[in-house]
């Protein structure tokens, strides 16, 4: 299965605002709001709302769009999942162009889509900005720790890495060592025994792609949650008839059941890591599922969390991982240096940095619990 990376829910709730005048007074009997959730594509749960007029759409053809995202996920899976899936087998897909690259290393070039070289182009733009920080090579150690796959182990049943296993490995994560050729639409991995996973940027490519097909048939709302990726598009006809908003909430990384952050932000990616929900725990230390593919340790800084704020989720992906990498003080440099994103850092003595633009709110936990801090 998909390499999970750690990534808060966000919650979506109505808060009630008062009336704004406007020119035309919206009828929200003529819209209706249908939802669908994809379960175990990526290895997760995911979650599509959509808006429509009712006198555009029948329920039948809003239903077909809906179902018609299964193609698309299953799409993303035979091309970037990193073992077979459940519904790769059941579709008679034996391997991903992931895995056909994974196995061909050191041997020879593969030929893959133009989506693949598109996604593994997006990975090393990322992977340039974090110094590193982000590196899709590091396939060899997410499978030498494999925390998603210990996680419902008991302690006694957890083994962890030795500094020889993780070193052998550490020799074999390197991007450099990853050749792209966009010409034959080919890539060539050096080294055998080298393993792309793009875990940490697939699912925002999914969220893209499904956001791209449901724009396409003209929603006026939609909200594509995949995992925690979420990506927004529009504005709520019946949420504004109603004189209501649609926030979208971040959770609180010390107390996954209240939140710290409100935005109604929309037309945007929020994709949030963090290193307190999926790790495991061996002789009172915890290690959680974010490498660092220099050390091939846990990545061990100040920081609890990243949430990054932009128009492209696979971009967000990425980032937040790159950027939590790279820790507090490098990270807000290379958000200051992305115009087109935004940044929440969390830190393990509950300040709140912001970078960028986005208009947000601390909700009563942050208010209580939190410093915010506004870098310019």
């Amino acid at each position: 299965t998909m390499k999970i990376k750690t990534l808060i829910i966000i919650l979506i709730a109505l808060i009630t605002l008062s009336l704004t005048s406007c020119n035309e007074k919206i009828n929200s009997d003529d819209y209706d709001i249908a939802r669908q959730s994809y379960y175990l594509y990526l290895d997760t749960v995911s979650t599509v709302t959509v808006e429509y007029l009712k006198s555009d759409k029948t329920t039948d053809e809003v239903n077909r769009d809906l179902n018609n995202i299964n193609k698309i996920l299953l799409n993303i899976e035979k091309e970037f999942s990193i073992e077979q899936t459940l519904y790769m087998a059941s579709n008679g897909i034996l391997e991903s162009t992931l895995m056909k690259v994974n196995n061909a290393s050191g041997k020879n070039k593969v030929n893959v889509s133009d989506e693949f070289i598109h996604v593994l182009s997006l990975a090393q733009d990322i992977y340039k900005l974090s110094d590193g920080g982000f590196d899709p090579s590091i396939g060899p150690l997410t499978r030498l720790w494999d925390i998603s796959g210990k996680t419902e182990l008991s302690e006694d049943e957890i083994i962890i890495p030795t500094k020889i296993e993780i070193n052998n490995v550490l020799d074999l994560v390197d991007y450099n060592n990853v050749e792209i050729d966009t010409n034959s639409n080919t890539v060539y991995l050096l080294k055998e025994g080298m393993m792309l996973d793009l875990g940490g940027i697939a699912k925002g490519y999914a969220a893209d792609k499904v956001m791209e097909y449901l724009k396409e048939l003209g929603y006026t709302y939609i909200s594509v949650n995949l995992g925690g990726n979420l990506l927004l598009y529009g504005s709520s006809k019946i949420y504004e008839s109603l004189g209501k908003k649609v926030y979208s909430y971040i959770q609180n990384p010390f107390d996954t059941s209240t939140t710290i952050i409100q935005t109604d932000i929309t037309n945007v990616s929020i994709v949030t890591s963090g290193i307190y929900e999926r790790y495991i725990e061996k002789d009172d230390i915890k290690f959680h599922h974010i490498l660092d593919p220099k050390t091939g340790y846990p990545i061990d800084n100040e920081l609890v969390m990243v949430t990054i704020i932009g128009s492209n989720s696979c971009m967000s992906d990425g980032l937040s991982t790159g950027v939590f990498s790279l820790g507090l003080d490098r990270g807000i440099e290379l958000i200051k240096s992305c115009e087109e994103y935004s940044a929440f850092f969390v830190t393990k003595d509950n300040i709140i940095y912001s970078v960028g633009n986005i208009e947000f709110s601390l909700t009563q936990t942050g208010k209580d619990n939190f410093k915010l801090i506004k870098v310019e």
